[in-house]
């Protein structure tokens, strides 16, 4: 009876410690710096008003994902993954609360399992994405279509990502 609680006591350290050993804090990559951010958002303005097309990733017609990653590339040199689930999946996500402009801001229709829309956060409730009816425009987060598909906001992890 010794010896069985003994050895319970002892499993039952081994599997505490390597708990607590595997366990790491995940740490948010840093946001923009301000200067990035500003460029970054400066170059998705010039595009307002520039029309939708399904795949599209030129000033001809852009989808959401082609826009993002298009001016994400020619501002900071991060080559992000070509649709909005990848993009996803490779960043590191958070709430709103932690936003910052030129952050990525990511929703999802209401009956999918996957990711179907990216923007980058302007700030202030507003990001810049492409629309399917309006091509490229700032909306707010606030709007009920966009408050009800949103499901977090994200920053590239460069380990992830290709930079060039």
């Amino acid at each position: 009876m010794k010896n069985s609680a003994f050895r319970l006591s002892i499993a039952a350290l081994i599997i505490i410690s390597c708990g607590a050993a595997g366990h790491q804090e995940v740490r948010l990559p840093e946001p923009l710096p301000r200067n990035t951010a500003g460029d970054l958002i400066a170059n998705a303005r010039r595009h307002l008003g520039e029309p939708y097309r399904y795949g599209g990733r030129s000033s001809k017609g852009w989808d959401c994902s082609g826009f993002v990653t298009y001016i994400y590339f020619k501002s900071t040199g991060i080559a992000l993954p070509r649709s909005a689930h990848d993009i996803f999946l490779d960043c590191a996500r958070f709430s709103y609360s932690g936003g910052r402009p030129g952050d990525l801001i990511f929703f999802k229709k209401q009956n999918s399992q996957r990711t179907t829309h990216v923007g980058i956060y302007v700030g202030r409730g507003e990001f810049i994405h492409v629309s399917t009816s309006s091509g490229v425009v700032i909306s707010s987060l606030y709007e009920p279509y966009f408050r009800n598909s949103f499901i977090g906001m994200g920053r590239p992890r460069l380990e992830k990502i290709a930079r060039r």
